[in-house]
């Protein structure tokens, strides 16, 4: 069966300002049930120009034809929220390439029949930039980048939950409970509210062409000691078997770093 677009994996949240920050769960909005490990893509509705989410009305930029770079949807700056909310504060941010969109194929290997991988995906984009390893932090997983701690100069990480808060340009890494579980995904906006990503194959086998059906808003919680905590990743709803631990992010500094990306 030929997946069917998905639009924006936007997580939503049930948002309660306290000094401008979140507080409070999210909801996922994308369905599906929990698959085996090679389960067949998901079925999912096609979504108009615009999304209803948990009460907040979220309009999607207007459709590139020509893979330009554009400027990215601003969250709070053009929707209708609801009355009592607050609008984040958007803390970095980058305008991508949506030229550089994920493949129907992966290039892996033992893979040829599934679609890009994300953290493929993710290399290829820096790569795009000019960005390509030793210029890049790792030729294996990040998760395990920052988890072993051995960081390269160019190439400072920080473990989930930390006193750094995600920056725009960073690589934002996850992990399940299996050893072979991993998530990978580009940073181009954070705000005080959440992480905004670009990744590939979420859901599991997302051939969508539209750069937009590979968006994610993920939340971000300013914790009571100051440090910044991303929750796990509903993959379990996505088509994954488990939820994936956010492991950190790692930020590309110097002449590594991607174009308008936060230095500091």
């Amino acid at each position: 069966m030929e997946l069917i677009a998905i639009a924006v994996w936007l997580l939503a949240l049930t948002p309660a300002c306290a000094g401008g920050l979140l507080e409070g769960r999210f909801a996922e909005v994308a369905s599906g049930a929990g698959m085996a490990a090679a389960p067949a893509p998901l079925a999912v509705p096609a979504v108009p120009a615009s999304v209803e989410v948990a009460g907040l009305r979220r309009s999607l930029p207007p459709k590139k034809l020509d893979g330009d770079a554009v400027e990215p949807p601003q969250d709070g700056r053009d929707s209708e929220t609801r009355e009592g909310t607050c609008t984040p504060t958007v803390l970095s941010e980058i305008t991508f390439d949506t030229g550089v969109v994920p493949g129907p194929r992966s290039t892996i290997p033992g893979w040829e029949d599934h679609v890009e991988q994300c953290g493929e995906f993710v290399y290829r984009y820096f790569r795009a930039q000019g960005h390509g390893y030793p210029d890049y932090p790792t030729r294996g997983q990040p998760a395990e980048y920052i988890l072993q701690g051995n960081y390269r100069d160019q190439f400072p990480a920080f473990t989930n939950p930390s006193f750094t808060a995600p920056r725009a340009g960073d690589i934002l890494a996850a992990k399940g409970p299996a050893a072979d579980e991993y998530h990978t995904a580009l940073i181009w906006k954070v705000d005080t509210q959440a992480v905004w990503v670009y990744q590939a194959n979420v859901p599991w086998g997302n051939r969508s062409p539209d750069w937009r059906n590979h968006l994610a808003r993920l939340p971000m919680i300013l914790r009571p000691d100051g440090s910044y905590f991303m929750p796990a990743l509903p993959t379990s709803h996505l088509g994954y078997n488990h939820d994936f631990d956010v492991v950190g992010w790692i930020h590309p500094t110097g002449s590594a770093s991607l174009a308008g990306a936060p230095q500091q």
